[in-house]
């Protein structure tokens, strides 16, 4: 949600906010494609990586990195060349459109069980879904040019993206580490069925969380 916040409200008002720059509205639309090139460029090459090394954390990190540096620069933009502003866009756009995908995949990767991996997925993206509606409802008309509240909450949603990742990467670590001292395993254990432990999904003590 945090992340996806960032997204879609640029997506939304990516136009606008590029005809307030200066540009024509027909400008403004076409100077919208670079933008949108480099974030799927960006997403699918973020995606690849953290597929091939088995790792999303700090592919996670390094979007929320460049959303809040792109925040940053939008919420100082009257010191900055519309060149500076135009730059700042692409990190925004990037940062969260980039970082919602790894989000999605890092929790899929960490729920087993066919049932409680679908259900999960459901609800993470049922909460991606909310950031719509923020987004839609960030930048107001009334502030014109700067934008304050908009690039504001913007700011403060990929801090929470980055925040709550941190956290759940930091929890998952510390239970691989419990798992691989055999903590998780309990002696009652024993006693169950095959079918039962399989069922453990991620709760079972050979799971490792993939971080």
């Amino acid at each position: 949600m945090g992340f996806t916040t960032s997204g879609l409200a640029m997506s939304f008002f990516l136009p606008t906010v590029l005809h307030d720059f200066g540009w024509t509205s027909t400008d403004a639309q076409v100077h919208t494609i670079p933008v949108y090139i480099v974030a799927v460029v960006l997403s699918l090459g973020l995606s690849w990586a953290s597929d091939a090394l088995k790792y999303r954390y700090g592919f996670i990190i390094f979007c929320f990195v460049l959303a809040v540096v792109g925040y940053s620069m939008a919420l100082n933009q009257e010191y900055l060349s519309r060149g500076a502003k135009y730059a700042a866009r692409f990190l925004i756009a990037s940062g969260g459109l980039a970082g919602g995908p790894l989000c999605i995949v890092l929790l899929s990767n960490n729920l087993s069980g066919h049932w409680k991996r679908a259900v999960g997925s459901a609800v993470q993206v049922s909460f991606g879904g909310l950031a719509g509606l923020m987004g839609s409802l960030m930048f107001m008309e009334r502030e014109k040019l700067l934008y304050r509240t908009g690039y504001s909450v913007g700011l403060a949603m990929a801090c929470v993206a980055g925040l709550a990742t941190t956290t759940m990467v930091v929890g998952m670590w510390l239970e691989n580490r419990k798992r691989d001292r055999g903590e998780r395993d309990e002696s009652e254990r024993l006693t169950w069925s095959e079918q039962r432990v399989n069922n453990l999904g991620d709760y079972h003590p050979n799971f490792r969380f993939t971080l």
